[in-house]
């Protein structure tokens, strides 16, 4: 995951891009792989993704696409074990350890680097040939999509005369909390039709955002991906049942969620190993309802009392994000850091977790990778991102989860030493040491990529924000990681 103007999820069969605003899904590129792990660069305007580290079959390439359309732009046959944009993104140099292909630089247009391509003579050369539609825009979050009369919600969009839908099969509720779906594949043509269908089924994974929103991704303990030939009819409809998701929403709260649900469906493209999407952006709106429903804190008119078993800690001073599942996420800057920032100063902050729920939770967390440390992004005055200058490498660094137990109203810090959670397998009097988020000032960005934090940040004078992001679960929860954010407001003179 990398956190900057876009977040980015990546799952076999392709990629989400998220706003990190709002945190929805703007775009879906099909880009599928198999073996290794996929690292990510952007240019240094956000213009441009490159893939790279990962393939695909037998074939070893990284990809470029335009961010702004999802239009591929280029694909370079090298795998890659290192990569990097030039500063001005005219120039990508892709790197391997292999002596014999060490470092391969590439000139980009400047169409490329700034606006992408439509050139066919670049599609040709397109790894996937992803259909890449933009998200539609769909109904409003609060408006259920219209079903038609079998109950089967149908995308307003077609591809090559294939029309894709979803039905409800099982809803959920606190007692059965599983939501199952079928996913549907209509022949709008006139003819019968014999087609080639990869797919993803079984169960999924679930991100839970404020609002109730959830995105669905593979990845989940049981999921797959087969390929299979089917004969469809003329307007007719193909239903299997192997093309069912599975969500499970044990441990959610009761509450009407909106379900944005991922990729369906890839044809082939005519090229070889090549497929393509099938426009594909369906939402769900899920009441999830128990018959022995507790009552909230809003209800009852109790809110926890917020406490901290250090008593060194200003929970004054932490600056609290919306709640999601019960828990909340803060921030707060150390001493030194608490004034106007300046240049050359390296700022730095804690992260803490509260319970804001009448309930004990029982919550975990995985360690960001040493060379990301945590997500976060800062964005000016005139809320513009400010970008930094870093170079992605697929660096071995084992998991390491972090597991604590919050009463009711209780803050917990994530960060410092010792960190207030405990290292998950570790008996609790050995005490872990978890680095704070950190930013060096600059005036401008440094020449040379960086590779690990703190990251060098180029901000001129004036007013910023800062947002993080967290992943947290929680144990009652098993299939759901929880997004939450906290924003935080500072000046540099």
């Amino acid at each position: 995951l990398i956190k900057r103007l876009y977040e980015v999820i990546t799952f076999l069969v392709g990629i989400k891009l998220l706003d990190t605003r709002t945190g929805k899904t703007i775009r879906q590129i099909r880009a599928p792989f198999r073996y290794n792990s996929p690292v990510f660069a952007f240019s240094p305007n956000d213009q441009l993704l490159l893939r790279y580290g990962a393939s695909w079959k037998n074939r070893h390439e990284s990809l470029l696409w335009q961010v702004a359309t999802g239009e591929p732009v280029a694909m370079l046959p090298m795998e890659g074990s290192a990569a990097a944009f030039s500063s001005d993104g005219r120039q990508l140099a892709i790197g391997r350890s292999d002596t014999n292909q060490a470092v391969a630089v590439w000139e980009l247009t400047e169409a490329q680097s700034q606006q992408g391509t439509n050139d066919e003579s670049t599609r040709e050369h397109s790894a996937t040939d992803p259909s890449n539609e933009p998200v539609a825009d769909g109904p409003a979050e609060n408006d259920d999509p219209v079903p038609d009369e079998e109950e089967i919600i149908w995308s307003p969009y077609s591809k090559e005369q294939w029309t894709t839908g979803i039905q409800v099969i099982q809803r959920p509720s606190i007692e059965q909390p599983v939501l199952v779906v079928q996913y549907l594949l209509r022949n709008e043509a006139e003819t019968q039709r014999v087609v080639d269908v990869s797919f993803a089924s079984g169960p999924q994974s679930l991100t839970v955002n404020a609002g109730h929103r959830i995105e669905s991704w593979g990845g989940a303990v049981g999921s797959r991906m087969d390929q299979q030939v089917f004969t469809v009819p003329a307007k007719g409809i193909l239903k299997d049942h192997r093309i069912q998701h599975r969500f499970d929403m044990t441990g959610l709260e009761p509450a009407t969620y909106t379900l944005r649900l991922g990729h369906g469906f890839s044809l082939p493209t005519g090229q070889p190993v090549s497929r393509h999407g099938i426009p594909f952006d369906h939402k769900l709106n899920v009441l999830l309802t128990s018959a022995k429903q507790r009552p909230s804190n809003a209800e009852v008119g109790k809110a926890p009392k917020s406490f901290n078993k250090d008593a060194g800690i200003d929970l004054s001073a932490i600056q609290w994000g919306e709640p999601v599942a019960g828990m909340r996420a803060g921030v707060a800057w150390l001493a030194g850091s608490t004034g106007p920032l300046s240049v050359g100063q390296l700022a730095s902050l804690d992260l803490f977790v509260q319970n804001v729920s009448d309930t004990p939770i029982q919550c975990q967390m995985t360690l960001p990778h040493s060379m990301d440390g945590w997500g976060f992004t800062i964005r000016n005055s005139e809320n513009k991102h400010m970008p930094r200058k870093q170079t992605f490498f697929t660096g071995i660094d084992p998991r390491r989860d972090l597991v604590a137990d919050l009463q009711p109203g209780e803050v917990v810090r994530i960060t410092g030493n010792p960190s207030q959670f405990q290292l998950q397998g570790e008996p609790e009097s050995i005490k872990t040491e978890v680095k704070r988020l950190q930013f060096k000032v600059a005036e401008n960005l440094p020449e040379e990529s960086e590779i690990v934090p703190p990251y060098t940040f180029g901000l001129p004078e004036g007013a910023y924000s800062l947002k993080a992001h967290l992943r947290v679960g929680r144990r009652d929860c098993p299939s759901a990681t929880f997004a939450l954010t906290s924003s935080t407001e500072f000046q540099v003179e």
